[in-house]
C-alpha cells in the first residue's frame, strides 16, 4: 500500500499538483471509478452486439429452416434421405447445428411444428429428430438435477416420438417433482401404443387434479388407444389411482367395468364413491344406480345427492323413492328430489305428492316457495 500511495504522489507532482495529506486516495477513488465506467461501458457495447448478432442469427436460422422444412412436406421426396440429398442438408447441419443453440432452438421449431401435422408430415419431422441425433440432447436433459431441465427433455422426446426412450422414461414417472413425473406420465401415453397407462401399475406418488386432466386429455388425442377395461387399476392400493381409473372408465365407455364400479360407489372415500356413482351414469347404468340406493341409504350426503343427480339425468322417476328421499333431513336431498319429481310429472301430481309426504322443515319451506311462486303467476 505504501508503494502505492508512493507511485500515485509521484504522478501527482509530474502533473505539476501539490500533494496534501490523503489526495492520493482521492485520485486512486477517482482512476477506481473511471476504470469501472469504462468495464461498464464496454460490457454494454459487448452486450448489445452479442444480442444483436444472435438476433441476426436466429433470424437468419428462421428463414432457412422454415424453407428446408416446407421442403420436406411439400416436396413429394420418397424418402428422408432423398430430400436431405436434394438439399443439401449437410451445409444447414455444419452452420447451424454444429452448435448447442443451434439443436436447441431446431428441436424447439420440429416439435411446435409437429404438434400442427398428423399423419406422414409429422412422422417426417419425428424422422428428421432421430436421424440427426438430435435426440440425444433430449436424452442429455434426463441426466440434469434441476427439475426444470429434465421435464424439457422429456417433453421433447414424446413430443417427437422417440418410442426407443419409453425405458428411460418408465422411472420418471414416478418421479418426486409432479412436473417431471406428469411429463414422463404424457410421454408414455404419446409413446407407448402396447400399455399406455402401464406406469399406473407401480406408481405410489400421487395424481394432481391438474395432471389428470392433462392425462385424459392425451388419452383422448391417441387415435391408437384401444382400452376396453380400466379393472387393471381399479382395486389400486394408491388412492389417486383408483380415482383416475374410476373417472376413465366413465369417460372411456368401458361397460365391461360396471359391476367394480358399484362396488366403488359405497367406497368409504366420498371423492371415489361420487366418481364412481358419476362413470356409471356415463355408463347408462341406470338398473345398476338403482339397485345402489338402499346400499347408500346412510352414505355421507353428498354421496346420496350424487346418486339422485346422475339417477335424474337418466330419467328416474320413481315416485315411492322420491317420496321417501323428500322426507330426508338434508334439504340439498329434498330439494333435489322436488326437482326430479317436476321433470317427470305434471305440478298438479307433484303438488299431490308433496301434500302426502310427512312434513319436515326442509319439506314445509319448499311448499312455501311453491305456494308464492305460484301466487306471482296468478294475473
Amino acid at each position: 500500500m505504501t508503494d502505492l500511495q508512493t507511485f500515485i504522489e509521484a504522478q501527482i507532482l509530474v502533473l505539476g499538483f501539490e500533494v496534501t495529506a490523503g489526495l492520493w486516495l482521492v485520485w486512486l477513488a477517482s482512476a477506481l471509478l473511471l476504470a469501472i465506467s469504462a468495464i461498464c461501458f464496454l460490457a454494454v457495447i459487448i452486450s448489445r452486439y452479442h444480442k444483436n448478432y444472435l438476433a441476426r442469427w436466429e433470424s437468419a436460422f428462421h428463414l432457412k429452416v422454415e424453407s428446408l422444412l416446407l421442403d420436406l412436406i411439400y416436396g413429394d421426396y420418397p424418402s428422408y434421405d432423398a430430400w436431405k440429398s436434394a438439399i443439401q442438408f449437410e451445409f444447414f447441419q455444419k452452420k447451424y447445428l454444429s452448435k448447442k443453440r443451434g439443436k436447441k432452438l431446431f428441436i424447439r421449431t420440429l416439435s411446435i411444428l409437429r404438434s400442427r401435422l398428423n399423419g406422414e408430415d409429422a412422422m417426417r419431422l419425428a424422422e428428421i429428430y432421430r436421424q440427426t441425433g438430435l435426440y440425444k440432447e433430449s436424452l442429455g436433459l434426463l441426466k440434469s438435477a434441476r427439475w426444470h431441465i429434465k421435464a424439457a427433455g422429456i417433453r421433447e422426446l414424446g413430443a417427437l416420438n422417440y418410442v426407443e426412450a419409453i425405458p428411460v422414461l418408465r422411472p420418471l414417472s414416478n418421479h418426486k417433482h409432479e412436473e417431471v413425473r406428469s411429463m414422463a406420465q404424457l410421454a408414455l401415453i404419446q409413446l407407448d401404443d402396447t400399455d399406455p397407462l402401464g406406469f399406473l401399475d407401480q406408481l405410489n406418488q400421487p395424481i394432481s387434479i391438474n395432471t389428470m386432466i392433462r392425462l385424459h386429455g392425451a388419452l383422448v388425442q391417441k387415435t391408437s388407444l384401444n382400452i376396453k377395461s380400466f379393472d387393471r387399476w381399479l382395486s389400486h392400493n394408491n388412492i389417486d389411482v383408483l380415482l383416475f381409473a374410476t373417472k376413465m372408465a366413465g369417460l372411456f365407455n368401458a361397460a365391461a367395468d360396471e359391476q367394480r364400479l358399484a362396488e366403488l360407489a359405497c367406497h368409504s372415500n366420498m371423492t371415489i364413491a361420487q366418481a364412481a356413482i358419476v362413470s356409471l351414469e356415463q355408463l347408462g347404468a341406470q338398473s345398476s344406480l338403482t339397485e345402489l340406493i338402499p346400499e347408500l341409504a346412510k352414505a355421507p350426503d353428498k354421496t346420496q345427492l350424487q346418486l339422485m343427480l346422475s339417477l335424474g339425468n337418466l330419467g328416474f322417476h320413481d315416485e315411492q323413492q322420491l317420496t321417501v328421499w323428500l322426507q330426508s333431513s338434508s334439504f340439498e336431498l329434498v330439494q333435489t328430489a322436488f326437482e326430479i319429481l317436476t321433470m317427470s310429472l305434471e305440478a298438479n301430481k307433484v303438488l299431490t305428492i308433496i301434500e302426502k309426504a310427512e312434513a319436515n322443515q326442509h319439506l314445509l319451506e319448499i311448499k312455501s316457495q311453491l305456494a308464492h311462486f305460484n301466487e306471482k303467476q296468478l294475473p
